[in-house]
């Protein structure tokens, strides 16, 4: 599975490509894990239990650091215009 996401050279599958939808020009072709940084990719996880009411400090929304909070806005942003999308 990791040679067909493209883990360790170009994925020959384009289901695994990374292409920008407004201009539809691919500018990757290796997987998709690696275009991000981990610290984004746990933010992303963290912003997830949120929907489920976890938080990752303890205490309510004002006890979380404030770049938490941002990045809660843009992600769930994010994923609201990802459904509008996709129908």
């Amino acid at each position: 599975m990791q040679a067909a996401r493209g883990c360790e050279k170009d994925s020959e599958n384009p289901q695994f490509w990374l292409v920008d939808h407004e201009t539809q020009e691919v500018y990757s072709k290796r997987c998709p894990l690696k275009a991000i940084a981990r610290r984004a990719s746990n933010t992303v996880w963290l912003a997830s239990g949120v929907e489920a009411g976890l938080l990752p400090d303890s205490g309510g929304l004002l006890d979380q650091t404030n770049s938490f909070v941002q990045a809660i806005g843009v992600i769930s942003t994010a994923k609201e215009k990802a459904r509008k999308d996709a129908k």
